[in-house]
């Protein structure tokens, strides 16, 4: 049986990125799997993220592919560049590959992709290391949510919601 190659576009709008864009990637040695810490919603695409990003403090869309619950494949800043998000010392080797999704509709963090997700992640990572012709390392973020293991806050925050800190410090 031949495996289906999942639909791969461009983003439906013009991108920060494309008129902010980074360096180029000198090479590629890794991808960064991670959520975008959104629901998984159909409606989220490269268009919905990139203001988000943005608010974040970046130059727009961090991922360089981005997985919609479909299994399409959506081009978001130019792979060729290097992600404005991660480790410093990592970002000039990484692409970065965003799965739609990561949050319930409770806005609590929740393992929640989809199969068609599973597929075209599966799909991607291989064709790029296929395209590369090299061994790519992967750093695959979701695995902690899938352990159910979650990271909270010892300390609770006060009653604005800010965490609690000493004057002295």
């Amino acid at each position: 049986m031949d495996e289906e190659i999942p639909l791969i576009t461009t983003a439906r709008t013009v991108l920060r990125t494309d008129f902010f864009k980074t360096r180029e990637r000198p090479s590629t040695q890794s991808l960064w799997v991670r959520y975008t810490n959104t629901v998984n919603d159909p409606r989220i695409d490269a268009a919905f993220l990139d203001p988000l990003d943005g608010k974040k403090g970046y130059f727009g869309l961090t991922y360089h592919y981005i997985i919609r619950t479909n299994g399409h494949i959506e081009i978001g800043r130019d792979p060729k560049t290097i992600s404005s998000v991660g480790k410093r010392h990592l970002q000039p080797s990484q692409i970065v590959i965003g799965i739609v999704g990561g949050l319930s509709l409770d806005a609590k963090q929740e393992a929640n992709e989809t199969p068609e997700q599973e597929a075209a992640l599966e799909w991607l990572m291989q064709a790029l290391a296929d395209t590369l012709m090299l061994p790519l390392e992967v750093t695959d973020d979701r695995e902690y949510l899938r352990s159910g293991k979650h990271l909270e806050t010892e300390e609770p925050p006060d009653e604005n919601g800010d965490p609690i800190f000493d004057e002295d410090e």
